[in-house]
C-alpha cells in the first residue's frame, strides 16, 4: 500500500464577500473554502451629525477587504435660547455650526399694569420654550361719562362711571332763548335761555325801548397837553333829563376861510354804552359821549375860526340838528392856519433899550390876518459886513392879538411904514440892545424870514436900513 500523499494546498484567496478558498497543488479539483476571518476593522470615514461614515475590515487570512457604513450620529442640541423678539435658537454640541431656529411659543400672558380711562396698560408674555419675555400695550379704556348736570351759572359737568375722580366741565350750550317778558318803552323785558345739554336756565334783561331825545348839545375843548380837540355830546329828553341811546353821528369841521376848507369829517355809530358820566370842559359832570380828534388828523385851514356841521340819526328814523353846533373857535389850536404871506413893522424903543417888532400873517387872497405858530428868523448886518445879531425867535398862535403899532419903522416900504398907529392882528417881538454885537458903521441891514409850523415857509424879503440906526449902541 502506497500511503496517501495528502493535500498540498496553496495560499488562501478571496472567493467572494463571505469566503476565501485554497486549491490543492496535487489535484486542482481539491478546493477548500472557509469564511473570511475579519479583523476589528478601521474607521476610514468618520460619521457626522447628518452623514454616515465608513469602517473598513480586512480578512486576516486572504487579505480580502469589506466596507461597512457607520450610521450618522444625529444632532445633540442644547437648550433653546432667545435669538430676537420673534425667534429662539439651539446649538448642536457635536457641531456648533449646526443651529436650529424656531418662532417663540408664547403663553397666554399676564396683565402687569392695568389700563385706565386715559392711560394705557401693559400685558407681559413669556415664551414657553426659551423663557423670553415680551410686553404688549393694553389701550386706555376711555371715559364712560354719565349725563351732564348743572355745575354753576357758567358750566355743567359729567362724571366718568369708570373713575369718579374723572370729571369733565364745559360751558353751557344755550339755546336761542325765548322772550318771557316783552320790553316796553322805558321798561326792561326778559329773555330766558335753556342749556341744551344739562337743562340749566338763565335769564337776560332786554333793554327797555329807548326814550327818544328831544334835543342835543355839544361843547368843544382844545386840549393842548394831549394835542387834540375834545367834543362833548349829550342828549336830553322833553323833561330835560339825560338820554342814553345808540345813534349815528356825522360831524364835519369847515374853516371859515374863502375856500370853506373841510378840516375834518367823521361818520360813525355810537353805542349807548359809550355814553357815560363824565366831566365836560366847563366842569359839569353829565351823561355824555366824548369824541377826541388829534391835531394831526385835521386838515389845515387859513383862518382861526371854523364852523361845525353836526347831525345825528336814531334808528334810521329820528333826526335832529344839535344845538350850539354852529361855530367853533380854533384860536388855541396850533398848526391849523396856513399863512400865505407875512409882514413886519416896528420901531426903536431907546428909552427901554430894545427893538420892538410886530410880525403879522395874511391867510388868503383877501388879506385876512391869521395866527400861526412859527419861527421868526432875524439877522442884523452892519454896513461894514459885521453881523451884529443873528437869532431865531419862536412865536405862537396863542400870542397873536389885535394891537396898536405905536411908532413907525422907516423901512422905505409904504405898506409897512403906513402901519403906524394901526390896529394889526400881530405878535410882538422885543430884542434888547444888550443882545446886539457892536459894529463900526452907523447903518445896518435887517434880514427877516418866517418858517410857520404848519410846514409852510414864508419869507420876508424886505431889508431895513433905518436912519435911526446911529442911535443904536453899536
Amino acid at each position: 500500500t502506497i500511503p496517501a500523499i495528502g493535500h498540498a494546498y496553496g495560499d488562501w484567496t478571496e472567493l467572494d464577500e463571505n469566503e476565501h478558498q485554497r486549491v490543492c497543488a496535487n489535484d486542482a479539483s481539491h478546493v477548500e473554502t472557509a469564511a473570511h476571518k475579519w479583523n476589528k476593522g478601521k474607521v476610514t470615514a468618520k460619521a457626522t451629525c447628518e452623514k454616515a461614515g465608513e469602517k473598513t475590515y480586512t480578512c486576516k487570512v486572504c487579505g480580502a477587504v469589506k466596507v461597512e457604513p457607520i450610521p450618522a450620529i444625529g444632532h445633540a442640541y442644547g437648550d433653546w435660547t432667545e435669538l430676537n423678539e420673534n425667534e429662539h435658537q439651539r446649538v448642536c454640541v457635536n457641531d456648533a455650526s449646526h443651529v436650529e431656529t424656531a418662532a417663540h411659543s408664547w403663553n397666554k400672558g399676564k396683565v402687569t399694569e392695568k389700563a385706565t380711562c386715559e392711560k394705557a396698560g401693559e400685558k407681559t408674555f413669556a415664551c414657553k420654550v426659551c423663557g423670553a419675555v415680551k410686553t404688549e400695550t393694553i389701550p386706555a379704556t376711555g371715559h364712560a361719562y354719565g349725563d351732564w348736570t348743572e355745575l354753576d351759572e357758567n358750566e355743567h359737568q359729567r362724571v366718568c362711571a369708570n373713575d369718579a375722580s374723572h370729571v369733565e366741565n364745559a360751558a353751557h350750550n344755550w339755546d336761542n332763548g325765548r322772550i318771557t317778558k316783552e320790553a316796553q318803552r322805558g321798561v326792561e323785558g326778559e329773555k330766558t335761555f335753556t342749556c341744551k345739554d344739562c337743562g340749566a336756565i338763565r335769564t337776560e334783561t332786554i333793554e327797555a325801548l329807548p326814550v327818544l331825545p328831544d334835543s342835543g348839545r355839544i361843547n368843544a375843548y382844545v386840549n393842548q397837553d394831549r394835542e387834540q380837540i375834545e367834543f362833548f355830546f349829550w342828549m336830553l329828553d322833553e323833561d330835560n333829563q339825560p338820554v342814553s341811546i345808540d345813534f349815528d353821528l356825522e360831524l364835519t369841521i369847515r374853516c371859515n376861510d374863502y375856500e370853506n376848507t373841510e378840516m375834518y369829517s367823521v361818520s360813525k355809530k355810537v353805542a349807548a354804552e359809550e355814553i357815560r358820566q363824565q366831566v365836560d370842559p366847563s366842569g359839569v359832570e353829565r351823561l355824555c359821549y366824548i369824541l377826541d380828534i388829534p391835531f394831526d388828523a385835521l386838515n389845515l385851514g387859513r383862518l382861526s375860526t371854523a364852523k361845525l356841521e353836526c347831525k345825528m340819526t336814531i334808528e334810521s328814523r329820528y333826526y335832529f340838528e344839535w344845538k350850539d353846533a354852529k361855530a367853533l373857535s380854533l384860536e388855541d389850536l396850533p398848526y391849523l392856519v396856513i399863512p400865505k404871506s407875512a409882514g413886519r413893522t416896528g420901531y426903536f424903543d431907546d428909552e427901554n433899550e430894545k427893538i420892538v417888532l410886530f410880525v403879522f400873517f395874511r391867510g388868503d387872497e383877501f388879506g385876512s390876518f391869521v395866527a400861526s405858530d412859527a419861527d421868526f428868523n432875524l439877522r442884523i448886518v452892519n454896513d461894514d459886513g459885521t453881523e451884529t445879531y443873528n437869532g431865531t425867535i419862536a412865536v405862537f398862535a396863542k400870542d397873536f392879538k389885535t394891537q396898536n403899532v405905536e411908532k413907525p419903522l422907516n423901512t422905505g416900504n409904504p405898506d409897512f411904514d403906513n402901519a403906524f398907529g394901526m390896529e394889526i392882528y400881530s405878535v410882538r417881538i422885543e430884542i434888547p440892545y444888550s443882545e446886539l454885537t457892536a459894529g463900526i458903521d452907523e447903518n445896518s441891514m435887517l434880514y427877516t424870514s418866517v418858517s410857520a409850523h404848519s410846514r409852510n415857509r414864508v419869507t420876508l424879503e424886505h431889508t431895513w436900513e433905518p436912519e435911526a440906526a446911529k442911535d443904536l449902541p453899536l
